[in-house]
């Protein structure tokens, strides 16, 4: 379990790896007050050297306003999660280059 926590906006999400089948796939949950979001991140090699990163994320959000929940919020929280799966995959293949694989 890990914490994300933005450089901007304010929503920190608690992260937990559900599942890790790496290098090819990563499944996160992700908390945060009024919505959990289900994460799942694809890596697929397109070269030694670049990797393509498709991430399908379901959102839930929790409480009586959930139907009413602008899409700007959801755009921001999407957003928001794109970077972090960004990161990630920097990280992801500057690993694998390091490790020769």
């Amino acid at each position: 379990m890990y914490r994300l926590v933005p450089k901007v906006g304010e929503k920190v999400f608690l992260a937990t790896v559900v599942e890790r089948n790496l290098p090819g796939e990563l499944k996160l949950h992700l908390q945060a007050s009024g919505v959990d979001v289900a994460v799942t991140g694809t890596l697929i090699a397109l070269s030694p050297t670049k990797t393509k990163l498709i991430s399908e994320e379901i959102f839930t959000f929790k409480g009586p306003d959930n139907a009413t929940v602008s899409p700007s919020v959801k755009d921001a929280i999407h957003a928001a999660h794109s970077r972090h799966m960004e990161d990630f995959r920097i990280f992801a293949e500057r690993w694998y280059h390091e490790h020769g694989h």
